[in-house]
């Protein structure tokens, strides 16, 4: 008996002591979440005290065999499960990304270390049979007693039936909440933001029921510092996803899947972009979290419609869900899949004379195509814009199914629909071909948003203020009547939906972070005019040779001619607000854990030039 009493007080000890760390990382109790914070206390003391129940048991039934064959079973069996916990720490750590490589030299000190300390305690607790048994009956006696062990069980008995009580049964009904986020989407290629091929005829019917944002803006055009800002409303220098992509997300910022969570939503995603697994830590508040760039094959965006329709099924009328759905395509490789593939190859606005050199390495996405991205020999432009844009019309398809699904299982009137993307691409546009990331140019941040809110009016209506992705969190908690997050640096976009038209700062100007380089570039947006500084001397070389960029968006919406000498007045304004930001944004945040990948993610990331 006193065993699984011993193992029941250990767990709950060692669940107390681990959700300490836990919470302290996440600040749900700090940033008043206690639902959160007792929630996740609950799924600690369970699952450790389960655990500690089952490995006592075991570490029994090893003792009982060991004893029917060695003289000093308690030295045998002390040493035995040294072996085997040294060997759990070795598997662990292996397959942790957060430690070096084990053929590394830093990989080998620590491997190393690990294997000859359990070695040695091993070693010593078969040289001192006395102290192990000695050991083992103070291990009985203390953590199995009646006193402890009833304390134990009273604890456990406690926070499980708080946890229930606070998670309220019958929760008031809410919104529901479908995010769909597209990879590399540029919004100028979408019908209803005035592109001329068919490419978006169930985005567009989306936007006809909805409210258009024009000048929506990408807080960094990379898919992780991307979705880092957007589904944290924290800009990039703040959570410290900056420059790269295949970053861990840090666990500081509250993200909206938790927030949902603590108001008592189910929380679903599958993804499909290697940089947003788990192991880069963007599934925290999910209850559900599939990867299906796993999946990789030509119908991985049909995936995801399937993940999305399957999660649907599990919507109930006592909770509200969120469900996320990021789609893969269009990004590059322009691949479509049939009926799709060259559907728009040779049309009328197709003009194949602009040809380029096929770089021979990945990295070479300036003056030509890179070999990460080339379609066989085909060296002209037109054939890749048309590839892309077939693959956007493959993704409108699944959008279409998706949205239909809604109606057919009558949820579309209570669920809030927002489409964006984490950024766009950049298709020949100054000099850089099939990629994203290294300018702060409008074919790379800006990106679509449409916002479909029952019960808000002006369906159909556009909105020319400039907002940001940051904005995407405080509007979801505002729409569905949750208290805002005091850590977000977004706005919430409830007054434009609604056709007001606020003035000030906060209202008037969009900003961005981009680039590769240490001191990497900042850009503000205002409904006409876009200022860029380029503080790095090597990105000056390959954009315009200037620090600071100025362009007419109306005029020249491919930002081709900088304005910084002949619109001098509007360039101060500009850059005094631009100042001004960067000065209040403080300090900046360390960087991400670095994180070492293997396996699938490694090809995957590889292939797709996110690590050489």
């Amino acid at each position: 008996m006193r065993i699984p009493l011993a193992g029941i007080t250990a767990g709950v000890l060692l669940g107390f002591v681990l959700w300490v760390g836990f919470v302290d990382a996440n600040r749900y109790l700090t940033d008043g979440y206690p639902r959160l914070a007792l929630g996740s206390l609950r799924r600690s003391l369970d699952v450790y005290a389960l655990g500690a129940v089952l490995l006592f048991a075991l570490m029994e039934l090893t003792f009982f065999l060991l004893s029917r064959r060695w003289k000093r079973p308690h030295a045998a069996n002390a040493a035995l499960w040294l072996l085997l916990a040294t060997g759990a720490a070795v598997v662990s750590l292996r397959l942790s990304p957060w430690v070096p490589r084990a053929h590394s030299v830093h990989g080998a000190l620590l491997f190393g270390s690990v294997s000859l300390a359990g070695m040695w305690l091993a070693w010593l607790a078969a040289r001192h049979p006395r102290a192990m048994r000695r050991g083992a009956g103070l291990a009985r006696r203390g953590l199995g007693g009646f006193g402890p062990a009833g304390a134990a069980l009273l604890v456990l008995a406690g926070v499980n039936a708080a946890a229930a009580f606070v998670a309220d049964p019958a929760p008031r009904p809410r919104l529901n909440v479908l995010l769909i986020t597209i990879d590399a989407l540029r919004a100028d290629h979408l019908g209803v933001y005035g592109y001329p091929r068919p490419t978006s005829p169930n985005i567009d019917r989306l936007a006809g029921e909805g409210v258009t944002f024009r000048r929506a803006a990408s807080q960094w055009p990379l898919t992780s510092p991307s979705f880092a800002a957007l589904m944290s409303s924290t800009y990039g220098h703040t959570n410290g996803l900056i420059r790269n992509t295949a970053q861990r997300m840090p666990d500081r910022p509250l993200m909206l899947a938790e927030l949902l969570k603590a108001a008592g939503y189910d929380t679903w995603a599958a993804v499909g972009n290697v940089n947003l697994a788990r192991f880069f830590n963007f599934d925290q508040g999910f209850d559900t979290y599939q990867e299906l760039w796993r999946q990789d094959d030509q119908r991985k965006t049909e995936r995801i419609t399937r993940a999305g329709l399957d999660l649907l099924k599990q919507a109930s009328a006592e909770r509200p869900f969120f469900l996320w759905l990021h789609y893969f395509d269009p990004h590059a490789r322009y691949d479509p899949p049939k009926p799709f593939d060259q559907m728009f190859v040779g049309d009328r606005y197709f003009d194949g004379s602009w040809r380029v050199p096929l770089n021979g390495r990945q990295d070479q996405d300036l003056g030509g195509i890179s070999s990460k991205v080339t379609l066989g020999r085909e060296d002209r432009v037109a054939y890749y814009v048309a590839q892309y844009d077939a693959e956007i019309r493959y993704v409108d398809q699944q959008v279409g199914i998706l949205l239909e699904a809604l109606k057919e299982r009558g949820l579309a009137g209570n669920t809030l629909v927002v489409l964006t993307s984490d950024h766009g691409e950049s298709l020949g546009d100054h000099n850089y071909f099939f990629e994203h990331g290294r300018f702060p140019y409008d074919d790379c941040v800006h990106v679509p948003l449409i916002v479909r809110a029952p019960g808000e009016p002006r369906p159909g209506e556009a909105v020319r203020s400039p907002v940001q992705s940051i904005d995407i969190v405080p509007t979801i908690l505002d729409l569905a009547g949750l208290p805002a997050d005091p850590r977000a640096e977004g706005k919430s976009l409830r007054l434009l939906l609604r056709g007001e038209h606020p003035r000030g700062d906060l209202w008037d100007y969009a900003f961005t972070e981009s680039g590769f380089a240490l001191d990497y570039q900042r850009s503000i947006t205002g409904e006409r005019y876009k200022l860029i500084y380029v503080p790095d001397a090597g990105n000056r070389r390959i954009m315009t040779g200037r620090e600071l960029e100025l362009y007419d968006l109306e005029a020249d919406p491919r930002e081709t001619k900088n304005l910084i000498d002949e619109r001098p007045e509007v360039a101060a304004l500009l850059k005094r607000q631009l100042w001004r930001w960067m000065a209040n944004g403080g300090p900046a945040a360390p960087p991400p854990a670095e994180v070492r990948v293997e396996g699938q993610a490694e090809e995957q990331l590889r292939s797709l030039g996110y690590i050489n």
